[in-house]
């Protein structure tokens, strides 16, 4: 059986690759990385998902059309931010929200819990 497949989009790219390796190294071994709003829509449009670790400012663009898709779409996702969480766009809703400089734990748990409860709501 193949394990959760969960895109990480942050445009920073040494960051995405360290998420991508935190991630990996948790057991969570279908984990890609799209370093840019253009690239993150293509794939989510073409490709499965079952979650997504998002940052909220993507070369200084916020997350709200990669936010409507996920919730079109039906993907769960988590969101990453150094800035105040009280400045995301409304169409984020409400996930879960964590900040930079991120603890690799806290995120590991945070992606889980949102595959968790996808499952609970889909059963």
């Amino acid at each position: 059986m193949q394990g959760p497949r969960v895109l990480v989009i942050e445009d920073e790219f040494l960051i995405g690759l360290e998420l991508v390796a935190c991630l990996q190294s948790a057991g969570l071994q279908d984990v890609e990385h799209a370093p840019t709003e253009k690239e993150a829509l293509r794939r989510l449009h073409l490709e499965w998902w079952d979650a997504v670790l998002a940052d909220a400012n993507l070369n200084g663009r916020n997350l709200d059309q990669i936010a409507r898709t996920l919730h079109e779409r039906a993907i769960p996702f988590v969101v990453l931010t150094g800035y105040d969480p009280g400045s995301l766009p409304a169409s984020v809703g409400h996930v879960e929200v964590l900040t930079k400089p991120f603890v690799p734990s806290a995120v590991v748990s945070a992606v889980r819990r949102s595959l968790q409860r996808d499952r609970q709501s889909k059963s």
